[in-house]
């Protein structure tokens, strides 16, 4: 190993020393090489053949043991919501000023997916008004059912009405004392109805029948007795086609001292056809009368009907139009409804609307204001109006216009729901006539409002504000020849009811808060502000 090393060590110095001597670099020098032979022939590669021998696959099933585990899964599910409580049976009572009790009463069965039944009955009365025999009453009963099948409902109800008036629209400076008896007047309602309607949305055949028979009389031996049905009948054609056909049937008997027998026919066939955006109807309107004391005894009428609908945006916004017409049945106890101080042997007579051209736009805005503006313009023959009767100014008759009345009517309704607590709105109707054989549309005003609010604090207090509005009208003293303004009318009325709980609660309700006697019929101021308070309990 020393040897070696020693060899080593001095193989290195020799060559140290060599570099200590001289160098020559020659810098032109030249490498070249000899010219190469190019080959352009392609190598041949001759392919192998591979020797293949046939592949044999087998599968077999690997089964595996393993021990179960318990598996309790538990499946996601949404809590039905709970069906309100409901209460047999309600009762509420109160009393006002000019002695006025009230009471009021509902029961029937609770929820049942079959049938619904129940019993309502409701007493108001005032001893004491505006002027002296001014008392009012007005009692109700009515029995109601109804039957619910998969393909159809079957619906019935008996009900008595009697209402009570006086005729106290006579000057009492003149007539200070007067009999009772002799200005009272009584009005006696008996009615049985049913229905019977499908209820089935698939079925190729709509219906809906609804029979009835209507006894009316007053405690002046004039009385009314109607048997009338009323319904439809709806084909469906083809998918965007129905057929439907209106059907309103009536035979009536009017006695006092005399009898009148007055039948009412009309039916209305007409296609309706609905695609996309577009509703259309179309058809006609047949009506037969044959009042033995009408100018249209045993008369036929035609009538076209059309009507048309544009949905204008997808916010269910729509505009229509359309023309109709038809005699309008008329019936002593419907103008009783509308001026309850008729004297008892005023005829009746059906108005004979000819036509009526109308035109509209219905919708919602953002889902919170619902509004309905709608014109029409009718004409009609034997339309009436009212004005004090010639025997007895404090009683009416009903002056027809026998030739022709053109009506223009604009309307319009809003609802603005703010939030669920607060809703608001109002309905403005607008009337102008035309009259051709009498000189006034006498007690028919230019102007009918309504305007209301409902609040609703924390589900424990309920405010209701109303206010009414009708424009002032003219009037007529038949037996006088006198005709007299009847003032505008303003009335609000506000209504709290507090609740205790769910079964029990209070109500104030206040009515003609300005005060004011105002006259809705000439010589027939109504009562001042009045006030009715009371509980309700449900059971």
């Amino acid at each position: 190993m020393a040897i070696l090393l020693t060899g080593l060590n001095r193989e290195a110095l020799c060559q140290s020393d060599a570099l200590k001597g001289r160098f020559e670099v020659i810098k032109d020098a030249r490498i070249e090489l000899p010219t190469a032979n190019r080959y352009y022939d392609k190598a041949e590669i001759t392919p192998t053949q591979a020797n293949t021998k046939p592949q044999n696959y087998e599968i077999k099933d690997v089964e595996l043991s393993l021990p179960k585990l318990p598996a309790k899964i538990k499946v996601a599910s949404v809590k039905n919501d709970e069906l309100p409580r409901l209460y047999g049976g309600y009762v509420k009572a109160g009393f006002g000023n000019y002695i006025t009790p009230y009471a009021e009463f509902f029961l029937s069965n609770k929820r049942n997916k079959n049938y619904s039944y129940g019993l309502h009955g409701r007493h108001l009365s005032s001893s004491r008004g505006p002027v002296r025999y001014s008392g009012t009453s007005l009692n109700e009963l009515s029995l109601f059912g109804k039957y619910f099948s998969t393909q159809s409902t079957i619906s019935a109800d008996l009900s008595y009405q009697r209402q009570r008036v006086n005729y106290y629209g006579f000057d009492q400076n003149i007539f200070p004392f007067i009999l009772e008896d002799t200005i009272k007047q009584v009005y006696q309602t008996f009615a049985a109805n049913a229905k019977l309607e499908n209820t089935n949305l698939n079925s190729l055949v709509s219906y809906n029948i609804q029979p009835g028979f209507i006894y009316f009389k007053n405690n002046f031996k004039r009385s009314e007795q109607e048997l009338y049905a009323i319904g439809y009948l709806r084909f469906k054609a083809r998918e965007q086609m129905n057929i439907q056909t209106d059907l309103h049937l009536s035979n009536s008997k009017l006695k006092d001292t005399s009898t009148l027998s007055r039948n009412y026919f009309a039916i209305k066939p007409y296609g309706i056809y609905e695609k996309n955006r577009i509703k259309f109807h179309g058809g006609f309107n047949v009506n037969y009368t044959n009042d033995t004391s009408s100018q249209y005894k045993n008369d036929i009428h035609l009538y076209p009907y059309l009507h048309a609908q544009y949905e204008i945006s997808k916010n269910k916004t729509y505009f229509f139009t359309g023309l109709d017409g038809g005699m309008k049945k008329n019936m002593y106890r419907f103008m009783v409804a509308e001026n309850p101080y008729l004297q008892s042997n005023n005829a009746i007579v059906n108005p004979n609307c000819k036509y009526t051209l109308y035109a509209g736009i219905k919708g919602n805005l953002s889902n919170k204001v619902n509004y309905l503006v709608q014109m029409n313009n009718s004409r009609y023959s034997n339309f009436y109006f009212f004005a004090n009767a010639e025997k007895d100014s404090s009683r009416f008759d009903a002056l027809y216009d026998s030739r022709h009345t053109d009506e223009l009517k604009a309307k319009l309704e809003i609802v603005y729901s703010v939030i669920r607590q607060i809703r608001m709105g109002g309905e403005v109707n607008y009337f102008a006539y035309k009259v051709s054989s009498i000189e006034q549309p006498w007690q028919r005003p230019a102007l009918i409002g309504k305007i209301f609010a409902l609040y609703n604090l924390r589900e424990k207090i309920y405010f209701n504000l109303d206010i009414y509005y009708i424009s002032s009208a003219k009037g007529k003293n038949l037996q006088s020849g006198k005709e007299s303004v009847i003032p505008q009318i303003i009335d609000p009325n506000l209504k709290i009811e507090y609740k205790f709980s769910d079964t029990f609660s209070a109500f104030v309700q206040a009515n003609n808060l300005r005060a004011k006697k105002y006259q809705r019929y000439l010589y027939y101021p109504v009562r001042g502000i009045n006030v009715l308070g009371g509980i309700s309990f449900s059971f």
